[in-house]
């Protein structure tokens, strides 16, 4: 096997991506109620993002190995565009979900929202494009600065867990 850093940074980053859904599926707790079908839109992008983390590695490595930098430019498209298409989707999502919080906070949606995700979106579509290992490093680089400004300060506010003393069974 032939490593190469460029396609084990994609995979950390789509890793990293997927922990976001943690933070995300918290927001849930706030609802008293949710359809299927609400839960579907709302997983779909993650879906994606994680169709895309699959898709990063090789399945299988052959007998007489493989170069991991050629695999990956070879299937660059694919793993790409399920990440252009992740984007997409989390972007529509977020603003079909959150317009009115947009609405209410102009300042943020056009200040940070939009520029972030156009960056995001122009970055992946530049690495879609190029067929050089450095553009596709330091889109990812720019990915990986994005991703750090817009989720450095999410944190989860909430009281301990408690466990509740139950009755035996029976009694």
């Amino acid at each position: 096997m032939k490593w190469h850093p460029l396609p084990l940074a994609l995979a950390l980053f789509m890793a990293l991506t997927l922990i976001t859904l943690f933070f995300e599926i918290w927001n849930l707790t706030r609802l008293e109620r949710l359809t299927y079908f609400q839960l579907v839109w709302l997983l779909a992008p993650q879906f994606v993002y994680f169709l895309a983390a699959s898709a990063v590695l090789p399945d299988e490595v052959p007998e007489e190995g493989l170069d991991l930098l050629a695999w990956y430019m070879a299937d660059r498209h694919y793993i790409v565009g399920l990440l252009a298409f992740a984007f997409a989707l989390d972007f529509l999502s977020q603003v079909l979900d959150g317009w009115h919080f947009f609405m209410s906070h102009p300042n943020f949606f056009w200040g940070f929202f939009i520029p972030a995700n156009a960056a995001a979106l122009t970055l992946v579509g530049i690495m879609l494009l190029s067929r050089r290992v450095w553009v596709h490093g330091l889109a990812l680089a720019a990915l990986y600065g994005i991703a750090y400004y817009g989720y450095g300060n999410w944190e989860i506010k909430g009281q301990p867990a408690a466990v509740a003393n139950k009755a035996p069974r029976g009694s």
